[in-house]
C-alpha cells in the first residue's frame, strides 16, 4: 500500500491574497502581488522587487492580537494565521483563549516538504 495524505482544511497567507477564497480571486485575476519594496532599495539590494504578504488587513489579523502575538516575528504571524484559517476549514471552532489550559495539537507545513 502507497504513502497516503488527507488534507483536511487550508490556510493561505500569499504576497497576492490572505485567504483562499481571495487568493482564488487574486489568481483568476493575474494579481502577482510582486511589488517595489524599498526596504530592498534601503538595504542597497540589486533587486528590489518582492512579495510580502499583507497581513494587517487579513479577516482573521484579530487573533494575532487575541492571543498576544502583537510582538511575534512575522514567519510565526503567518503560521498563526494561515494554521487558523485552515483550522476553520477543517470545520472547526477557534477554542477561546486559556493560557493555562492545553489545547488540540495540530500540525503545518509551511514551504516546501520532500519525502
Amino acid at each position: 500500500m502507497g504513502k497516503r495524505v488527507v488534507i483536511s482544511g487550508m490556510g493561505i497567507i500569499a504576497p497576492n491574497a490572505n485567504g483562499i477564497q481571495d487568493f482564488i480571486f487574486a489568481l483568476k485575476e493575474a494579481k502577482s502581488g510582486i511589488e517595489h519594496l524599498q526596504e530592498l532599495n534601503d538595504f542597497n539590494f540589486v533587486c528590489k522587487l518582492g512579495g510580502v504578504p499583507r497581513i494587517e488587513n487579513s479577516k482573521l489579523y484579530h487573533y494575532i492580537e487575541k492571543y498576544q502575538l502583537s510582538e511575534a516575528d512575522l514567519s510565526i504571524k503567518y503560521a498563526i494565521l494561515a494554521g487558523i484559517e485552515a483550522w476553520i476549514d477543517t470545520g472547526f471552532e477557534v477554542p477561546e483563549f486559556d493560557n493555562q489550559q492545553t489545547h488540540d495539537d495540530f500540525g503545518a507545513i509551511i514551504g516546501t516538504c520532500f519525502t
